[in-house]
């Protein structure tokens, strides 16, 4: 991994399948000590902050959708504009994707952002995550530990 990417998992940790960015990161951690890994609860300034830390930073969250549960959609956000409501399964009256586009307005984001969304289906407080959702974290782990932190 360059010391240039940062990984950010958004989420929930109290709210069901919201909790898998930061299951993610926790799972990276510990295969990944030295990984530059983020823990966020999505609010609009820590990440931009972070944005502005690195040439490339990789976004984990998870999304409400119409597709089934674990379903897990990559976005090149430099080229894509997110789905602000569909990137909005926290409490926070802003999401991800406002999150974005204010860094875009700002000139703020970095050379490179991609996010990974998963669909999740149950975000009540105190569930755990669903078993497809969980799955889907493990699937993003090995995708994102082989394109942004295992070294050739």
């Amino acid at each position: 991994m360059s010391a240039d990417t940062g990984i950010v998992g958004v989420g929930n940790a109290m709210r069901g399948d919201d909790a898998a960015g930061l299951v993610l990161i926790e799972r990276l951690a510990g295969r990944a000590p030295d990984a530059r890994l983020y823990r966020s609860d999505g609010e609009v300034s820590g990440l931009i902050d972070c944005f502005g830390r690195h040439d490339s930073v990789v976004i984990v969250d998870a999304a409400r959708g119409d597709l089934p549960a674990g379903s897990v959609i990559r976005i090149d956000a430099l080229r894509e504009r997110l789905d602000t409501e569909g990137l909005r399964s926290s409490t926070h009256a802003f999401g991800l994707g406002e999150a974005v586009e204010l860094a875009r307005a700002l000139g703020a984001l970095p050379g490179r952002l991609e996010v990974f969304a998963i669909v999740g289906r149950c975000f009540d407080l105190g569930a755990d995550l669903t078993p497809p959702v969980a799955a889907a974290v493990d699937e993003v782990g090995e995708r994102i530990a082989d394109e942004f932190i295992r070294r050739p």
